[in-house]
């Protein structure tokens, strides 16, 4: 287990709203916690989402 690339560097990225294409800059990871490490993941690392941060 680890992080997975989720979206690679350089891939156009098409926003619909305002009809533009843009290039991604860095690759995207995700990663996977599961609720029992939960607690211990956030007092080590932290979490982005502030949902999370609860």
């Amino acid at each position: 287990m680890g992080p997975h690339l989720h979206r690679k560097k350089g891939v156009p990225l098409f926003n619909k709203e305002m009809n533009k294409i843009y290039i991604r800059k860095k690759n995207a990871y995700c990663l996977q916690v599961r609720a029992l490490y939960e607690l211990k993941f956030h007092q080590l690392i932290g979490f982005v989402i502030t949902r999370k941060q609860q």
